[in-house]
Formats: structure tokens, C-alpha cells, sequence
């Protein structure tokens, strides 16, 4: 088969045009550009082969499109990461071949890094072939296809990856110092497969650390056991992890937060008798024998554990009624007088009689803590949303806040206490109205009333794929001196200052750029704006029936700066701002570009089918850079209460770049940068 070199240069060039103007990180279009470039690429063979004379035309057309092949199917936004696409155009063998002249085979190298001066030379690699579309195609589902970067971790690029939903068959380490276990909990109607590829991200990072260490605590054990002065926390611990995909709600979301969140109680602690008992042959034992001390002891040993949480949508809410639960009916507090040494001990427990129980690091993904009445995509009218609540089950009357459940879960000492003896709390949410089901200001419970201080954390270094945004850090506030006030507050208000209390670092995602959208004039996005402020303003008004001074809105300023065309990248200037300044910002973008609401589950890389992957794939990126933070504050664990550095993962890098914070109760705690 052949066409004639004319017409195929014009397919090739209209094509090429084309795809030229779609967005570089897209990969909404990936697979269908995949194959039409495979099907170019027998098109310029069979034409090449056909004759002689147009080898060299056929080498530079192809030559033409392995920039778009580069541009759009090989991402390049991660350096420690490579897909396998680009690495299969980097070392495998060309397609195109040219049999009739060394001197074609120079021409074509020589123009081919004039296209792309960046890529290697020791390849010709000028278009996908058909190994190239069943790589592709194998990373739609677990283990995933992602390579890591041999040069920057070895021992991970020859580690097999093992990693599918609910298995946890990771390398661990016998008779470890502390074993971390962190729970990845999926959404209302949701599979555990959805966090696949999260989990699957988490489990390799986990896998580098792991074998980082086992590097290099042989010295320091053996120092350690050369010398009895030496305490274990002295001595650098051995750590293990487990990377858990709940199971206990799927198909079962719909009968309420209590009821999922009691399920997650008995999974997780199931989990950590079983991983445990891996580890720790005592454990197995059923009677210690009398007449070995040694024995007695191991059986009476208490082992330390930390539990992190990384909970999605309404996993998020399942993660904080179980956490509760556990420890109020299943652990015993532990006295911190009894430690000795110079930094504070975490809060601990024992679970079970046999664990000192610590909590490292909760995490949420788009979940709506304030429930999503008043909070739906677009205001309904009350009573649609109690009809609403009834068609959706239990779940959806707690969500829609026809029980007093969310609201006790937000002020109730018996949830707010555990929540709040993490070492650290990330909210993640999708800004701009690019979330459906969970809107950005009950996903970073924002309230418009709330004057609570938001600071921007310094210089974010927003990637180069623009997802992350803004970052923010809420200080932790100890004292009672607001309740007199906060009790005339509104509810919404006075959930959402309560969490802010606790300290949290909020993450504000736009994935626009991965969805169909288009733009807006500019007059009409600012009195979308103004007509949704001044919404709110009357139904808090109409709620409250009282004006508060701790938490008013100003709405001369915030008018003044929607005419002035301010917003988010203002109030960065500003460092310190209100929840309300931030609610109003993130709602509308100063482009005025509106995209389909489509966000909550790319924010995830939601990954339950082939479909469901290719079509989230474009989140990806911020995946792996949360995946890559939390693991790295789940490691940095010590023993003490210093919570973890605020980390800045930029998913253009994955380098963690750490800002240095001391522990203020009230006050933004004192950041300094660090490469």
C-alpha cells in the first residue's frame, strides 16, 4: 500500500497543525493521537519502501512528527519520572528505516535534532509503533507503567512493582522499629481500585525509602549496639510501611458516614493485626512459655505503630469517624510524663493492648467536610436539596446536613481530639468551579463569614503544568478566647473555624487545563461573582439573623476587588488573608476561563477502569506529588510532636522542597526556604 507523496504530504501537514495547537500536558487526546501517528508511520513506510527516490521525503515528514510524538505523547513534566512511551523512543529501535543510503539515515539525525535538540541522538525513534500502543495501553491499570529515572533511583527502577488494589505485598522488614501504615479510603459509590494508581505511586516512594535505609542503618546499628549508652531514639529507628486500599465500604456507601466509618474501625484494625504478626513472630505466639524469659518478654512487648490517613471525597469523612471511634474504644492514653528526653512526645495510645498507637499525617482529597448543602455546583433551593438527601440514602441526609452528625463531627472534643493529634492535616480542593459533586469551599471548608488567617505559604513555586495554584497554611489555635462570640456564629461558620483551628495546609488544585473550556467576557465573570457573594451574603444573613463581628464580610472591599480585575494572585501579595477573601477568589478565575466540572476525580487519577484512567490520567501529575510529600512526612516521623517541614512538592520536579516550621499555637509559624 502507498499514496502518492503530495497527498500525503498535505495530510501530514494539515495534520500537523492540528495537533499542534492542542495543550502540550493534555492527555484527554494521547491514545487516539498515539494511533493515528502508528498508522502515519506505516503510511511513510510503505511510501518509502515503494521507492527509492522518496526515502529521504518520507524520512522528513516522519521526522516532523516525532516533535508532536515528544510534545504530546511523552510527558515531560517530571524528570524523575519517565513514561515508557519515552523511554521506549529513547532506546528502542526505529521504525522508520532507511535501506538504500547511510547517507538518508545522517540527514534524518541531523534534522531530527534540529526538531528536538533536547532528545537523545542514539535513537531514530521517529513515531509509535505497535509496542509502543500496548505500553501505553498497559498503563491504564494496575501495576501502571510508570519507570523510575534509573540515574536518580537505582534500586527502585530494578524493584518489580507489585503494587494492585488491597495488596500490600510490598517489602517489609522483620522486627522493625516502628511500622507506619497509611489507609487510602475511596468516595460514595466508590471501588477501593479507584486509588489504584495513588496507591501504587505510594507504594514505590515507600519501596525507595525502604531500601535507602537498609543502606544505611547497617553502620549505625552497629554503633548503636557498640555502645549501651545509646537510647533507640538516639539511634536512628528502622521504619516500615504499609500501603492499605480499603475495602470494607465498597457497595456500601450509601448507608451513612457512621456506618462506614464503624467498618473502617474493624478493616483497619484487622489490617494492623495481620501486618503486624508478619513482622513480629511474638505476636504469633498463643501462649508465652513460663519457663523462658525471654519469650515472656517478647510477649508482653509493646510495638510502635502510626496510622496516616489519605482519605477521597467521602472517604475523607470516613477517615475522620473512624479515627475517633478507634481510638475512643479501643485504645487506652498514654501518660507523657513517664518519657524522658528534649522534644515533647507525640500523643499516643494503645491499641489493642499490644501497639503504641501514633497519628502521622491525614490527608483529604476533595472531601466535603462541611457537608455540600449550600455548597452544591449550583444553588438549589432547600427544599431540592432535602429531596435530593432522600434519594441518595443516609449518606446523603448527613451530606445535605439533615442530621446534626458533620456538624458534631467539626466541634465534638471526641473528634476534634484525635483529628487534632496528627502531626500534620492537608486538604486538597478543586478551585474554579472544576469540581461537581464537591465545590472548593466545603472541600477547604472555607466560609464566607470566617475571618479565620490564612497564609500563603512563601513562594509556592507553582509547577510548570500550572495544577497547584496556591498553598496556604492555617495556624493552630489552642485557647477559648472566641467562644463567648462563636457561639451566636452560623453553622457553616462555626464548622469551618473550628477545623481551621486544628492547623491544616490547604492545597487549591485548577485542572482546567486537562478538560474542555472556554472563556467568558470579563464582565460577565465578575458579575458571576458578585451575583454568587451576594447570594451567599443573604442566606448567611437569613441563617445567622444577627450581624457577627468576628466574622462579617466587607463587601465594599471584596466589590472593590472584583472591579479592579484582583483576585488570587493579589492576595498572595497580601500573605495574610481571611477564609472568606479566600472563598471569593478561588470561585470565579481572573481568566474568566469556565471548564467542565470534571475535577473530582482527575484530582485523584481516579483509575477504576481503562476508561476511567485514560480520561483522569491528566491529574496524574498531582498524584505524584502528594503521594511523594506524604510519604516523605510519614519517614520523617521521630517520636516527638515537631510536626513535619510543609512540604513543596512541585509536580514539575518531585524534589521536596521543605520549609522549616517551628511550632506557634497561635501565630504563622516562621518559614525559611531551603533547596
Amino acid at each position: 500500500m502507498s499514496l502518492s507523496g503530495d497527498l500525503l504530504q498535505r495530510i501530514l501537514t494539515d495534520t500537523s497543525s492540528f495537533l499542534s495547537s492542542i495543550p502540550s500536558s493534555s492527555y484527554m487526546t494521547s491514545i487516539a493521537l498515539a494511533c493515528f501517528l502508528w498508522l502515519v508511520g506505516l503510511l511513510c513506510f510503505s511510501t518509502s519502501a515503494s521507492s527509492s527516490d522518496n526515502s529521504s521525503k518520507s524520512a522528513s515528514r516522519v521526522e516532523a512528527f516525532r516533535h508532536i510524538i515528544q510534545r504530546h505523547i511523552v510527558h515531560p513534566a517530571d524528570k524523575h519520572i519517565r513514561t515508557p512511551l519515552q523511554t521506549l523512543l529513547e532506546s528502542s529501535s526505529s521504525v522508520y528505516t532507511s535501506s538504500n543510503s547511510k547517507s538518508s539515515s545522517s540527514s534524518s539525525n541531523n534534522k531530527n535534532n534540529r526538531v528536538d535538540s533536547s532528545s537523545p541522538s542514539k535513537s531514530t525513534n521517529l513515531f509509535l509503533s505497535a509496542e509502543a500502543l500496548e505500553i501505553a495501553y498497559r498503563d491504564l491499570a494496575p501495576p501502571f507503567n510508570i519507570i523510575m529515572d534509573s540515574e536518580n533511583n537505582p534500586d527502585v527502577a530494578n524493584h518489580a512493582d507489585r503494587s494492585t488494589a488491597n495488596n500490600n505485598s510490598m517489602p517489609f522488614i522483620p522486627e522493625s522499629d516502628v511500622t507506619h501504615f497509611c489507609f487510602l479510603i475511596h468516595g460514595h459509590r466508590g471501588l477501593s481500585r479507584d486509588l489504584a494508581y495513588f496507591q501504587a505511586v505510594m507504594q514505590r516512594w515507600a519501596s525507595e525509602e525502604l531500601k535507602k535505609q537498609k543502606q544505611s542503618t547497617g553502620n549505625e546499628k552497629i554503633a548503636f549496639n557498640g555502645n549501651s549508652n545509646l537510647t533507640t531514639t538516639e539511634a536512628k529507628r528502622t521504619h516500615d510501611m504499609v500501603v492499605h486500599n480499603a475495602i470494607c465500604n465498597e457497595g456500601k456507601t450509601q448507608d451513612g458516614v457512621e456506618n462506614g466509618g464503624e467498618r473502617l474501625v474493624e478493616e483497619m484494625r484487622q489490617v494492623i493485626e495481620a501486618e503486624m504478626k508478619k513482622r513480629h513472630a511474638a505476636l504469633n505466639r498463643e501462649d508465652p512459655d513460663d519457663n523462658n524469659p525471654a519469650t515472656n518478654e517478647d510477649s508482653t512487648k509493646i510495638y510502635d505503630i502510626t496510622i496516616s490517613i489519605l482519605g477521597n471525597s467521602l472517604g475523607g469523612l470516613f477517615g475522620r469517624y473512624a479515627i475517633a471511634k478507634l481510638v475512643e474504644r479501643y485504645c487506652v492514653k498514654e501518660d507523657p510524663a513517664k518519657f524522658d528526653g528534649k522534644d515533647k512526645p507525640a500523643p499516643s495510645w494503645i491499641l489493642d493492648g499490644k501497639f503504641r498507637l501514633h497519628l502521622n499525617i491525614f490527608c483529604t482529597t476533595a472531601t466535603p467536610h462541611l457537608g455540600v448543602s449550600g455548597h452544591t455546583w449550583v444553588r438549589i433551593p432547600r427544599t431540592a436539596e432535602i429531596g435530593v438527601a432522600h434519594a441518595l440514602g443516609q449518606s446523603g441526609k448527613d451530606l445535605f446536613r439533615l442530621n446534626n452528625l458533620l456538624h458534631t463531627m467539626a466541634t465534638s472534643p471526641t473528634f476534634l481530639g484525635p483529628l487534632g493529634s496528627f502531626r500534620k492535616r492537608i486538604a486538597y480542593a478543586n478551585c474554579y468551579g472544576t469540581d461537581f459533586a464537591v465545590p472548593v469551599g466545603t472541600a477547604a471548608f472555607l466560609s464566607e463569614n470566617s475571618t479565620y488567617p490564612h497564609h500563603f505559604l512563601d513562594d509556592y513555586l507553582v509547577d510548570e503544568n500550572g495544577m497547584v495554584i496556591a498553598a496556604l497554611h492555617t495556624p493552630a489555635k489552642n485557647d477559648n478566647r472566641d467562644e463567648a462570640v462563636e457561639e451566636h456564629l452560623d453553622e457553616l461558620h462555626e464548622m469551618s473555624s473550628s477545623l481551621d483551628k486544628l492547623g491544616w495546609k490547604k492545597v487549591f488544585v485548577d485542572v482546567r487545563k486537562e478538560m474542555p473550556s472556554v472563556e467568558l467576557p470579563k464582565s460577565l465573570g465578575e458579575r458571576l461573582l458578585r451575583q454568587k457573594k451576594q447570594n451567599s451574603d443573604l442566606e448567611i444573613a437569613n441563617s445567622s439573623g444577627s450581624n457577627h463581628s468576628s466574622g462579617s464580610v466587607n463587601e465594599t472591599t471584596s466589590d472593590d476587588k472584583i472591579e479592579s480585575g484582583q483576585g488570587l494572585q493579589a492576595l498572595k501579595r497580601q500573605k495574610i488573608v481571611a477564609s472568606k477573601d479566600i472563598a471569593n477568589a478561588v470561585r470565579i478565575p481572573e481568566d474568566n476561563r469556565v471548564a467542565l466540572p470534571l475535577g473530582h476525580n482527575m484530582i485523584v487519577a481516579f483509575s477504576r477502569s481503562r476508561f476511567t484512567t485514560f480520561m483522569n490520567k491528566g491529574g496524574r501529575p498531582v498524584v505524584d506529588a502528594l503521594a511523594k510529600e506524604l510519604v516523605d512526612d510519614i519517614f520523617s516521623w521521630d517520636g516527638s510532636n515537631n510536626p513535619p517541614p510543609i512540604t513543596i512538592a512541585t509536580p514539575s520536579t518531585r524534589h521536596a522542597v521543605s520549609q522549616l516550621v517551628q511550632s506557634s499555637p497561635v501565630c504563622l509559624p516562621t518559614t525559611t526556604s531551603s533547596s
